[in-house]
């Protein structure tokens, strides 16, 4: 390394400058690798902060989106049984409401066959009143036609 040293020294004040000049470049150098070297560690902590942050919001996302879509299926569950429930009230009102239509037919059914029982008695009566009739005006005139004969 003397012969470095002196190599330079030979040379005077341009040697010693230039021995300077290689010195700082080898300073500057080793300089420019531990600012690399920290700019670089720094990177990887930011890097690794930020795969962590990642993880933990990408976590939180998925919870949320559980939390979200549990409550959803929970609403709409409810709605499904409120559906159910008025489609059984709504069936049970359409078979109370035929058992009613029925019912009435029957109803029904029984006042025509009374109708139609009444109509034939009253036409049995209207029958037997015009005989009735007719057997007084039939007497009424005979008892004329006695008068008249006597």
């Amino acid at each position: 390394m003397e012969e470095f040293y002196s190599y330079f020294l030979e040379w005077g004040s341009m040697g010693v400058f230039a021995g300077y000049l290689v010195w700082n470049s080898i300073k500057q150098q080793k300089v420019e690798a531990e600012r690399v070297s920290s700019f670089q560690e720094q990177l990887d902590r930011y890097l690794q902060d930020y795969k962590t942050e990642v993880r933990e919001i990408r976590k939180e996302s998925k919870e949320e989106t559980e939390r979200i879509r549990t409550k959803y299926e929970e609403v709409l569950g409810t709605y499904q049984d409120e559906r159910t429930q008025v489609r059984q009230n709504i069936s049970s009102r359409v078979r109370e409401v035929g058992d009613k239509i029925n019912n009435l037919e029957s109803e029904i059914g029984g006042v025509h066959i009374d109708v139609e029982n009444i109509l034939g008695m009253l036409k049995d009566m209207t029958q037997d009143q015009k005989l009735r009739d007719l057997a007084k005006a039939a007497h009424v005139s005979r008892i004329q036609q006695q008068k008249k004969e006597e």
